[in-house]
């Protein structure tokens, strides 16, 4: 009807109508699957120049009408309020469901019913919330309505796995990895992929990989990712993880070496590198490829940590220097805190600084009160300034948890406080843990002695020198006690000379010394275990 009326009216009336009409109709067009598919599309934007060309075309009727009717002007003008005043409380309302993305999505799906990306869209925000129940009922509903949207499945997948269910998040998974083009025998051929769709071999890789009789199966799920997709980095990074627990460390470097090849601005592919150096025990190659990380992120906290941890025994004190620089970057940005301070009180013990360690040391157990690792070198550090009362409340924090800390309490209940008993009892918890523990079991002997039980003395020093034959400390003390119990005469053993060493992190392995006549040697070199992305 207005084809026909512009084609009948002048040259003026049509080109206004035709101009409406134009704009109603070509922009609308692309959206409106005539001619080709573009899927459902709902969203305003699609309506923004149709509706500029329909307000041409009730100017347009509103003016001719005024120019048929003018007795009829008044009730017009009236009528174009009211049509105001509608169209006007319709977008005030319409704007409410603009307020937040959920309330968006909800509206869209009371007006149909049919499309999945609505549901997944609106699954998305319940994740971001923590509704991972609401979620999960979401991406199924739209799976139900395109059983065949590969995305839905992963979201499906996702949301299982979240939910602590990893059977339906693997069969989820499954059904995702079938929707994908097949492969033709004897062919080959392109085929596009969306990219998030590649995120289905590194969830299903995850998922497999927690599962140490399926890590074949894993990386060769995550090489058939690198197959489809030569540069996809994250697969390179995730086959040579797995790669690792098989113990196939050449074939990792391999894959670290080819992810370097399509990016050498990720800085998780050196740190990545410096772990598996340094669990070949190349620590210099290692620090070098930890440094190459934070050129490129100086905010890489991994690194940074692992870094400080390296250069703690460095003996070179700039690098202590600029790993304590590095540290200060970490912990203005608030990452990690106690662990920072914490590795910034060992590079203090280092350099000799007690005081400003032992400041460190607090400051981590303020912001974690079950740090083990704080809590003995904190205990060492006031032990190691003759305030050795200060210490105990620290190692009885420890609650048995730490060997070292539990010699080092019986030391000082021993030759500070001359708490024979309690002693005897820290080197006794020791033993139970660690039945080889050679320095805790003369302590022991050294402990029963004391207390005049030479019977029971001279029996544990014939335990000791049975797992360590040879220690010619052991002998002599147990020369000793055999004499003293032959003449009865006051002979005194020495007290145990044991100096605890520096424990350089909470992980490490720290519980197990050498034999020699001190308890323990300052080594402080054992690095926290490593992490790997």
């Amino acid at each position: 009807m207005l084809i026909w009326k512009s084609y009948r009216s002048d040259y003026r009336i049509s080109r206004r109508i035709i101009m409406g009409l134009s704009l109603c109709v070509f922009p609308y067009l692309p959206a409106s699957n005539l001619l080709f598919p573009v899927g459902f599309v709902v969203a305003e934007r699609v309506l923004y120049i149709p509706s500029m060309g329909f307000c041409f075309l009730v100017a347009q009727g509103w003016h001719a009408l005024c120019l048929v009717a003018r007795k009829y002007k008044p009730l017009l003008h009236f009528a174009l309020v009211i049509l105001l005043c509608l169209n006007s409380s319709k977008t005030i309302y319409r704007n409410f469901d603009w307020q937040t993305e959920e309330s968006l999505f909800q509206s869209g799906l009371r007006v149909t019913h049919n499309n999945a990306k609505l549901y997944n869209n609106l699954g998305h925000v319940m994740e971001s919330k923590g509704k991972h129940l609401e979620a999960l009922e979401l991406f199924l509903q739209a799976t139900k309505v395109q059983p065949d949207d590969l995305g839905s499945h992963l979201n499906v997948g996702r949301a299982y796995n979240s939910l602590g269910m990893p059977e339906k998040a693997e069969q989820a998974f499954w059904m995702a990895k079938n929707l994908l083009p097949k492969k033709r025998p004897g062919e080959r051929y392109q085929t596009h992929i969306v990219p998030r769709h590649m995120d289905l071999f590194l969830n299903l890789g995850n998922l497999l990989s927690k599962n140490h009789s399926r890590l074949e199966e894993a990386q060769e799920l995550y090489r058939e990712a690198i197959n489809m997709k030569t540069d996809y980095v994250d697969a390179y990074i995730q086959r040579a993880s797995v790669l690792l627990k098989l113990n196939r460390s050449e074939e990792a470097y391999d894959m670290y070496k080819e992810a370097l090849k399509h990016d050498r601005m990720n800085p998780d592919i050196f740190y990545n590198i410096g772990v598996l150096l340094l669990e070949q025990g190349k620590s210099l190659q290692a620090l070098a490829r930890f440094d190459q990380a934070l050129k490129l992120n100086p905010e890489h906290e991994k690194s940074l940590l692992n870094y400080a941890i390296l250069t703690q025994d460095s003996g070179d004190s700039s690098l202590r220097r600029l790993a304590h620089e590095r540290l200060q970057v970490l912990l203005d940005k608030g990452r990690q805190p106690e662990r920072t301070y914490f590795n910034m009180g060992m590079l203090a013990m280092q350099d000799g600084d007690t005081l400003r360690a032992e400041n460190y040391f607090r400051k981590a157990l303020e912001l974690r009160g079950d740090f083990d690792a704080a809590l003995f070198n904190l205990a060492l550090v006031l032990y190691e300034k003759e305030r050795p009362l200060e210490a105990v409340p620290y190692l009885k924090r420890l609650k048995g948890r730490h060997l070292k800390g539990l010699v080092l309490l019986g030391n000082i209940y021993f030759s500070d406080l001359n708490n024979y008993t309690a002693a005897q009892q820290c080197y006794e918890l020791i033993l139970k843990q660690d039945p080889n523990h050679i320095p805790a079991m003369h302590n022991l002997c050294a402990a029963l002695f004391q207390m005049g039980q030479l019977e029971s003395a001279e029996s544990c020093l014939l335990r000791a020198a049975a797992l360590a034959p040879g220690e010619r400390y052991i002998d002599q003390h147990l020369k000793l006690v055999r004499q003293h119990r032959k003449k009865s005469l006051p002979k005194f053993l020495e007290k145990p000379n044991s100096e605890p060493g520096y424990c350089s992190g909470s992980n490490s392995n720290c519980n197990r010394e050498g034999t020699d006549q001190n308890s323990f040697s300052k080594n402080g070199n054992a690095p926290e275990e490593q992490i790997r992305l």
